[in-house]
């Protein structure tokens, strides 16, 4: 048994340790966004100082994170396809464990799209997109709000020149 265990360990840390597993790895993009907060008011409650109007930055007492990965899944000459996704978290904080079991927190699948680039002919910088993803989100960071959002499901094409 032992044997078994110390051979399993030595055929893990060498896949651990391949060029290949790196050569992988290395073509994921990873983003991420966490904002964690506090807030607790004279008698001990929960307090969240106008938490939906513009300048709330500070003043929420909840946990909010988001983890996008993408990568290029196929490319051949000019012609590329791009997959990217992101997954998001919201909690309140009333439990020290955050699950999907009856707790409060809540998961998400913010952005699913896959990106083309290269099939629009005379044009090899335009990018053909369909799926969810965050689009055209222009905001004011000073204040906290997003002046214009058309994020959500959908398809077009961008960089057409």
């Amino acid at each position: 048994m032992e044997t078994r265990l110390r051979t399993a360990a030595v055929a893990l840390a060498a896949a651990l340790t391949s060029p290949t597993l790196y050569a992988a790895i290395d073509n994921i993009d990873f983003h991420g966004y966490l904002r964690g907060g506090v807030g607790v008011s004279q008698d001990g409650g929960i307090e969240e100082y106008q938490k939906n109007k513009i300048g709330r930055l500070g003043n929420e007492a909840d946990t909010y994170g988001e983890v996008e990965l993408g990568s290029e899944v196929y490319k051949k000459d000019d012609v590329s396809f791009y997959v990217d996704t992101m997954v998001s978290m919201f909690s309140d904080g009333s439990n020290d464990n955050e699950t999907t079991f009856g707790d409060d927190a809540q998961f998400g699948l913010r952005q699913l799209n896959l990106q083309i680039k290269g099939l629009v002919p005379g044009d090899k910088n335009a990018v053909i997109w369909g799926g969810k993803r965050y689009y055209q989100r222009h905001d004011l960071h000073i204040i906290d709000t997003k002046y214009w959002n058309i994020s959500g499901s959908g398809a077009g094409i961008e960089n057409y020149t």
